[in-house]
């Protein structure tokens, strides 16, 4: 209804000149009839007053320049009002739909004698009074916060529903109208902070207003909104803190669990080797070999191909071949000038 009434404030308002107002045509018969009387101040009875402009009649023979151009000017005044009160009378038949049409129309003749305003505020009369679906539906919308929109979008929508229930003597007093914001906006953090504050500067009822109370938080909300924020950011960078903290100290407790399962695993294989099975000098050998990562280059300077070394002892004054440690060993080994891989390590350095 209220979506329907500016819809036709706006026809009118489209459809008016500057010779004629188009809402005179939806003026109630009382509110006409108190502009324009049909009686005087003795009780005598007056012509009534037409509501669209009255065509002059016509001009004697010997009318002059003047007056032919006067009366072609109310001509076109009156013809231009008629047609423009037809369509919105047409405009006003076509929103109602033809249920509602129908309960002003004449059973012969239709709309034809049938003004626009009373089919206008009998619609009004008839459908805009408000029942209780309406009721629930303006205090859903009150207890409704959008925090997709801005504050006083919410505001506005607040005040739009005050001003229907208004009608019905609801919701009249500021301390309702204050009680219905703070009980949309008691999920809005921010909001509901700077409510605390203007309950404590004003502590009077009194002095509450529902305006007043609107104006200081739009006021306050982008501090009180930067503030958790940062809030936010604080809690935010302590908790990845935490959690970092977290997953390094696992990192480490798996690191250690993992060499410790290695380590086990190495003994426990090299135990296990015959000592005179394939291979167990090999076996034997690594359980002395300490692990090494990637050689440095000092490393790598003492490999260089060529140089005297002895598998079993390293970079000595001595070659595998005259090895008395390396007498059973196998001949690759003795004719070894350079450390190979050996299990990913870099061949023995027990004894440099």
């Amino acid at each position: 209804m209220v979506a329907w009434r500016a819809a036709f404030a706006a026809i009118t308002r489209q459809l008016s000149f500057p010779e004629y107002d188009m809402e005179i045509q939806l003026m109630t018969e009382d509110d006409w009839l108190i502009l324009h009387p049909i009686i005087d101040a003795a009780g005598a009875p007056l012509p009534p007053t037409s509501r669209l402009p009255v065509r002059p009649g016509p001009l004697p023979n010997n009318a002059t320049t003047a007056q032919v151009a006067i009366s072609a000017q109310r001509t076109a005044i009156s013809d231009k009002a008629i047609e423009r009160s037809l369509i919105l009378k047409a405009c006003l038949i076509e929103s109602i739909g033809p249920d509602i049409a129908s309960e002003t129309a004449d059973f012969a003749r239709g709309h034809l004698d049938v003004e626009s305003h009373t089919i206008y505020h009998y619609v009004i009369n008839t459908y805009g009074i408000m029942d209780r679906d309406d009721v629930l539906y303006f205090e859903a919308e009150l207890e409704r916060w959008d925090l997709e929109k801005p504050f006083m979008a919410n505001v506005t929508r607040m005040r739009n529903a005050f001003a229907q229930l208004a009608t019905l003597n609801m919701l009249n007093s500021e301390v309702e109208r204050i009680a219905a914001l703070v009980k949309a906006t008691r999920h809005v953090p921010s909001i509901s902070g700077i409510i605390h504050q203007y309950m404590i500067l004003n502590p009077a009822m009194a002095t509450q207003t529902f305006a007043n109370l609107a104006a200081y938080i739009q006021l306050q909300l982008p501090f009180a909104t930067a503030l958790i924020r940062a809030n936010a950011a604080a809690a935010n960078s302590a908790a990845h803190d935490v959690t970092l903290a977290n997953l390094t100290a696992e990192l480490a407790a798996s690191r250690a669990e993992t060499t410790a399962a290695l380590a086990a695993a190495a003994l426990a294989g090299a135990a296990k080797v015959p000592a005179n099975a394939p291979g167990a000098g090999k076996a034997k050998f690594q359980r002395y070999v300490e692990p090494k990562g990637k050689p440095s280059a000092a490393d790598k300077a003492k490999w260089t191909p060529g140089r005297t070394y002895c598998w079993a002892h390293g970079f000595q004054g001595h070659t595998g071949s005259v090895c008395t440690t390396l007498a059973a060993a196998p001949q690759w080994k003795k004719d070894a000038l350079s450390p190979g891989p050996l299990n990913s390590q870099y061949g023995s350095r027990i004894n440099e």
